[in-house]
């Protein structure tokens, strides 16, 4: 029973600490709408959006750091409990 209890925190230490990692690399790549260097190689973005990240071609919505700072920190906070929740996991085996 305790195996699996381990088990499930090294489940819910990985979710989150992937689902964080995304979350800073969206923020750290971010352009808001009037950037002159947009990405060429994707279509163009709406103009009332925040920011948005290049992805396969296209633009996906995100957030600017500037604007949410809060939410960035958050994720960061994020991806350091899942690291810890790892590493805390592992020396319980």
């Amino acid at each position: 029973m305790e195996r699996f209890g381990i088990f499930l925190i090294r489940v819910v230490a990985m979710l989150v600490t992937a689902l964080s990692l995304y979350a800073v690399f969206m923020f750290l790549n971010a352009d808001p709408p009037n950037q002159p260097g947009h990405n060429i190689s994707c279509a163009p973005m709406p103009s009332h959006w925040e920011a948005g990240v290049c992805t396969h071609g296209k633009y996906f919505e995100w957030y600017l750091i500037r604007n949410h700072p809060f939410l960035f920190v958050l994720s960061l906070a994020g991806f350091v409990a899942g690291v810890a929740g790892l590493i805390a996991s592992r020396k319980k085996l």
